[in-house]
């Protein structure tokens, strides 16, 4: 009989260690998820900033065949990538940027394919 006392004091005093053993299943996934935000924003950053440099360039090397200021144009687009404008160098017929988005600085050049 003291067996299943001793049994029985050992079931009573587990109560609850379910909840524990989730409560840190649930902050392990959380810490988890963390990690890999800060493992993968970097490289999502940089894929952003790289097309919003690509999208001022093209933008800048056409507004130079309308007749438009093509580093204003390049700023606009760059603004409306959530991205900032660097730097803006008119090399006719070529436009080259540099954009910043989120820490993550990309350039680019367009121009017109040249016919060599």
């Amino acid at each position: 009989m003291s067996a299943q006392k001793s049994y029985r004091a050992l079931l009573t005093t587990e109560r609850g260690s379910t909840t524990i053993l989730s409560a840190l299943i649930c902050a392990a996934l959380i810490a988890l998820g963390i990690g890999s935000y800060y493992l993968i924003a970097p490289l999502i950053f940089a894929s952003k900033s790289q097309s919003a440099a690509d999208m001022a360039a093209l933008g800048g090397a056409s507004a130079i065949w309308s007749g438009k200021n093509p580093c204003q144009i390049a700023q606009d687009i760059a603004h409306k990538n959530n991205s900032t404008l660097l730097s803006c160098e008119v090399l006719l017929p070529d436009v080259q940027v540099k954009v910043q988005y989120r820490g993550q600085k990309s350039s680019a050049r367009a121009g017109p394919l040249s016919a060599q």
